[in-house]
């Protein structure tokens, strides 16, 4: 991972971070968040993956199902969150992957694996967020008033 402060304000910075072939995306970006201490984000990427899993939130069971690439896919979209919860980052990030053919799978990101690259643009803003359990959906969900 590489990264570089691209723009500062005072309520905000902005950073490129990098990633390169063999990394893993996920894990990277919740070390980015504890060295930079981004306990407040959001952000975008693009780049090519040699496989990922994602996974898509079946609300009636409270659990992902995991949908499992096992090739070679361009990142055609990638936004996301960071926000803690019991004072740990936490990524909130979703994907659609480009497939050889074209078609296109999408989903909640649990795996990355980066090649050759995945460029994220990260705007770390200077006021917390925090999140909450949500005992109806079994996720954790960012609440503005803590």
């Amino acid at each position: 991972m590489q990264v570089k402060l691209v723009q500062t304000t005072p309520a905000e910075k902005t950073y490129a971070v990098v990633f390169l072939k063999g990394d893993e995306a996920l894990s990277g970006m919740v070390e980015f968040a504890r060295k930079y201490h981004a306990n407040n984000a959001h952000f975008t990427a693009i780049g090519a993956v040699s496989s990922a899993t994602l996974g898509w939130l079946d609300l009636s069971r409270k659990v992902y199902v995991e949908i499992p690439v096992r090739e070679q896919a361009e990142v055609a979209s990638l936004t996301g969150d960071i926000a803690t919860f019991q004072g740990k980052p936490i990524i909130h990030m979703h994907a659609v992957l480009s497939k050889r053919d074209g078609t296109t799978v999408g989903g909640h990101i649990w795996e990355l694996n980066v090649n050759p690259t995945l460029e994220f643009f990260v705007t770390v803003n200077s006021e917390p967020l925090r999140k909450r359990a949500d005992d109806a959906s079994g996720m954790r969900l960012i609440d503005p008033a803590l």
